[in-house]
C-alpha cells in the first residue's frame, strides 16, 4: 500500500502511520473487509511499525524472495544487521 524510503525523509513525526491510516481509512469507504502488508524477514522496522499501527502477522512465505528476485535482481542478499533477506511476512488488519 505504501513504500516508505526512511533514508529520504524525516523519521517518528507520523508520516507512515498517516499514510497508513488514509489507506485504511479509504478502504472502509470501499467497503474492503480488511488491509493487507508484506515486507521480508529481516524488516524488523516495518515488523515493529506496523504491529504498532494494528497489524497482526498473517502469513509467512518462505523463501519467496527467490522469487522476487527473478523479476528484480536488485533486491540485495542481506539486510539491516546483516540479516539474510529470504523470506515474506504478511501483516493484515481486520475491517
Amino acid at each position: 500500500i505504501v513504500s516508505l524510503d526512511t533514508l529520504r525523509v524525516r523519521e517518528n513525526e507520523g508520516i507512515g502511520k498517516a499514510l497508513i491510516q488514509n489507506v485504511i481509512d479509504e478502504a472502509r469507504a470501499n467497503q474492503c473487509s480488511r488491509v493487507h502488508v508484506t515486507t521480508t524477514n529481516e524488516n524488523l522496522r516495518a515488523l515493529g511499525f506496523y504491529q504498532i499501527c494494528g497489524f497482526k502477522l498473517s502469513a509467512l512465505r518462505a523463501e519467496a524472495v527467490n522469487e522476487s528476485r527473478k523479476l528484480k535482481p536488485g533486491i540485495p542478499e542481506t539486510g539491516s544487521y546483516n540479516i539474510p533477506i529470504r523470506d515474506e511476512i504478511e501483516l493484515e488488519m481486520i475491517l
